[in-house]
């Protein structure tokens, strides 16, 4: 298996996290800023470039086999249900996992 490098598992052309201080670095973080601010998250999509998306699914498979497995209901936060809030907020709502 051949070493994987930030340079190979990253998408670095649309997400130059390795050059600070330049402009193409300072809008991603502004964009990042933003969405934090917008949303509560940020969302990078193709972060990881095709070859990096691929090693970690073939090392997460490998490893899966000695993984805990637990089926529990659930809320998005993984907290108890809160009643004070809509029924349609994500405390409210709960799914199998």
């Amino acid at each position: 298996m051949t070493t994987l490098t930030v340079e190979s598992a990253l998408n670095l052309t649309e997400y130059p996290i390795n050059k600070p201080g330049t402009e193409p670095y300072k809008k991603l973080v502004e964009h990042c800023q933003r969405q934090l601010r917008e949303d509560g998250a940020c969302e990078l999509v193709d972060f990881l470039s095709p070859n990096g998306l691929e090693r970690l699914i073939n090392e997460s498979v490998q490893i899966s086999k000695g993984a805990y497995f637990n089926a529990v209901v659930g809320n998005a936060y993984l907290s108890a249900t809160d009643e004070s809030v809509a029924t349609d907020h994500p405390r409210r709502m709960t799914e199998p996992t």
